[in-house]
């Protein structure tokens, strides 16, 4: 049952991915042949990595934060998985409504996006470790451990997700498998002699020589594939959301224009359980980053970068969530009395400002435990604001109208996307900025309001028309 299920709602993926290619057949393009380049790419970018890190491959630090990265980023993948998931709803009225077991509905429900997802994904990163690991002391068996990193982040993501919506809704029993996991990591990574790390420990360890790669191989399947049973079922015995009172209109709009906008998108964002959730779990997932890379005797700025990319990655759920959002409540904006072109105008500085808050404290941990002058900050700042734009803007290219774990993924998958793009734009234009006579602040600043210039106009007119 659990694999027809899995089969149908891969067709159901598929379908709506076609739809989409019909709807942006350029960007449909655009993505296939970034999909079918990207493992040439990182497989050069990989080259290009081991060449300059050369003999520090074997420093234990090194080989640390080339696990690190990979682990939070997948954390923050797994946490947008764990916010999608609906178990029996994402299997539509119609087979809802079916005997069909919890479990087996949660393990179909996300298997199926899943598997594309990984398809998509895997062949790019495994390219990249590969390459990385055959010029470090453990060689290509460590770029093995060093694929399978990213799998044990998004089975911990999702489990951490799920334990913070059942916390949410009142259910403090079940999140308690969290401490038996926590405390089997905590266990692993002290036999390792990374504790921070827990088993992927040993992935460090087989990169820089001192231990079999086999063994961390075969540390970090076992790790995925235990968070990734008790994430399903905590998924599967999820309570129900709790009905809310509506509030009153008059609550939710009142003020003048776009401030009475601004309010609402606001409101709209915040009633949203998966919203309050996802900036809990970037706030958590942030001072993770920061513990890590002082755990790892990184010094300053180190911590602070870490754990504001690390929030980033996880609070970009709100951001790309915004168009869809507004679009579902489109006709609320062309009955407003405001113009067509006001209400979603403060849209995307209100996704900014929820991403900011849910930064700060991040920001202040990492201040108070490793310092942060102001040039570090100013570069975060500029950060901030780039991701914040890319994010809205991938949120207009595939909006997330929360049709559930596929549709999430999707959006989260366009944002990277989107991010790396930018990336590539930002690191040919900006130093052709500065040799042209322009302050690297000024450059900075430059590319990051082209970026939200860019993502405005895309939002504005994809609000205007609809679909």
């Amino acid at each position: 049952m659990t694999w027809l299920l899995c089969r149908a709602l891969c067709v159901c993926q598929l379908r709506r991915l076609a739809s989409l290619a019909r709807l942006s057949p350029v960007a449909a393009a655009l993505t296939c042949v970034a999909l079918a380049g990207a493992p040439v790419l990182l497989a050069r970018l990989g080259a290009v990595l081991a060449r300059e890190l050369g003999p520090s491959l074997a420093d234990a630090a090194v080989a640390r934060a080339l696990v690190v990265g990979p682990l939070l980023a997948a954390a923050a993948a797994g946490g947008v998985l764990g916010l999608s998931a609906r178990g029996r709803g994402e299997l539509g009225p119609q087979l809802a409504a079916a005997p069909v077991g919890a479990m087996a509905a949660v393990t179909a429900s996300a298997l199926a996006p899943l598997l594309l997802a990984a398809a998509a994904v895997l062949p790019g990163v495994a390219a990249l470790a590969l390459v990385v690991a055959a010029a470090s002391p453990g060689g290509r068996p460590a770029g093995v451990a060093l694929t399978l990193v990213p799998v044990v982040g998004v089975a911990a993501g999702a489990l951490a997700v799920e334990a913070i919506a059942h916390a949410a809704r009142g259910r403090l029993l079940a999140p308690l498998v969290v401490v038996p996991a926590a405390a089997c990591w905590l266990a692993a990574g002290a036999w390792a002699g990374d504790v921070a790390l827990g088993p992927v420990g040993l992935t460090a360890l087989s990169l820089a020589g001192s231990q079999g790669a086999w063994q961390a191989v075969a540390g970090s399947a076992a790790a995925g594939a235990a968070l990734a049973a008790a994430w399903a079922w905590l998924a599967a015995v999820r309570p129900p959301a709790a009905r809310r009172r509506a509030l009153r209109a008059t609550a939710v709009v009142r003020g003048v224009g776009a401030l009475a906008a601004g309010t609402a998108v606001l409101a709209l964002l915040a009633r949203r359980g998966e919203t309050r959730i996802g900036i809990a779990f970037a706030s958590l997932l942030g001072v993770a980053g920061v513990v890590l890379a002082t755990a790892s005797g990184a010094g300053a700025p180190a911590p602070l970068q870490l754990g504001v990319t690390s929030t980033l990655l996880g609070a970009a759920l709100v951001p790309t969530a915004t168009a869809g959002a507004v679009l579902r409540g489109r006709w609320l904006w062309a009955a407003a009395p405001t113009g067509r072109l006001t209400p979603p105008a403060p849209a995307s500085l209100v996704a900014a400002a929820v991403v900011l808050a849910a930064v700060a404290p991040v920001v202040v941990l990492a201040a108070v435990v490793s310092g942060a002058r102001g040039g570090a900050l100013a570069s975060v700042a500029a950060m901030l604001a780039g991701t914040v734009a890319v994010a809205v803007l991938a949120g207009v290219l595939v909006p997330c109208r929360g049709g559930g774990i596929g549709d999430q993924l999707a959006t989260f998958a366009a944002f990277a996307a989107c991010l790396a793009a930018a990336s590539v734009l930002a690191g040919l234009s900006g130093p052709r900025l500065v040799a042209a006579g322009l302050p690297s602040p000024v450059a900075a600043a430059l590319l990051v309001c082209c970026a939200w210039l860019a993502a405005h106009g895309a939002f504005v007119a994809r609000v205007r028309r609809g679909g």
